[in-house]
Parts: structure tokens; C-alpha cells; sequence
């Protein structure tokens, strides 16, 4: 019996580790509770109200942080185009379109 007990002990535990994307979605999540969570509540006046010397409104924050989540996964990691709203936005003529 210690014997067993001695060679289950030298194997080795399974990873528990996370991988790459297990942790990408991790963080994905993790940030999107936390502006869930930031935002809830407001309407659309608390959305767009500004503090201090920052002209970045909540809903601001929001919308830039879905788009650069849509750029990173759904155009470079996805090889595809920007989808609706972003490909209806000239960023040209509106840079601060958020």
C-alpha cells in the first residue's frame, strides 16, 4: 500500500496553468464586469457627464474600450473588417467620435 501511495505521489499533477487564451478571456471578462459594474445605474446624463479636467465621459470610456476590443480581436486577430457601428464612423473627420 505505501507503495502506491509513493508512485501516485511522483506523478505529475495536470497543468493548471492557463493557456493563452483561457487567460485572454480571462482579462476580457475581468474588464468588461469591471465597466459593467462602473456603469450601472447611470442614464444617459450620468454617461455623459465629464470630471475634473477630462473631456472622456463614462460612455466615452465605454465605446472606446468596445472598439478597441472590436480592432484587436475582430480585425487583426480575425483578419476581419470593423462591424457596425465602427465601419459607419469616419475617424478622419471625427477622432473623437467616442
Amino acid at each position: 500500500m505505501l507503495r502506491l501511495t509513493v508512485e501516485a505521489s511522483r506523478r505529475p499533477a495536470p497543468s493548471t496553468v492557463p493557456t493563452e487564451a483561457e487567460s485572454l478571456r480571462s482579462v476580457l471578462e475581468r474588464n468588461r464586469r469591471t465597466f459593467a459594474w462602473k456603469t450601472f445605474g447611470f442614464d444617459e446624463k450620468g454617461l455623459r457627464a465629464t470630471t475634473a479636467a477630462s473631456t472622456m465621459t463614462l460612455g466615452g470610456l465605454v465605446k472606446h474600450m468596445a472598439l478597441v476590443e472590436a480592432d484587436w480581436l475582430a480585425v487583426k486577430l480575425a483578419g476581419h473588417g470593423y462591424g457596425a457601428p465602427w465601419d459607419a464612423v469616419d475617424f478622419d473627420a471625427e477622432p473623437d467620435w467616442e
